[in-house]
């Protein structure tokens, strides 16, 4: 693997990794200490990051700012 692809796998996917590692930790906590009746709004705000970071990922990086 070349230095640059494999800094760019770096670059877009460690996050990804990391962020599932964390998700991960977190579920596996029996009693997360969190408000009651959050659960399911927590739960997608924190696969909706997932998304995010895998969306970038495969698409190579964020786009171009847009002036419009």
């Amino acid at each position: 693997m070349s230095s640059s692809l494999r800094g760019s796998f770096l670059r877009f996917w460690a996050p990804v990794i990391i962020y599932m590692a964390a998700i991960f930790f977190v579920s596996a906590d029996p009693d997360p200490g969190i408000p009651a009746g959050t659960d399911k709004t927590l739960h997608w705000l924190a696969y909706f990051g997932l998304a995010v970071l895998v969306l970038r990922a495969l698409a190579g990086g964020l786009p171009v700012r847009l002036d419009r």
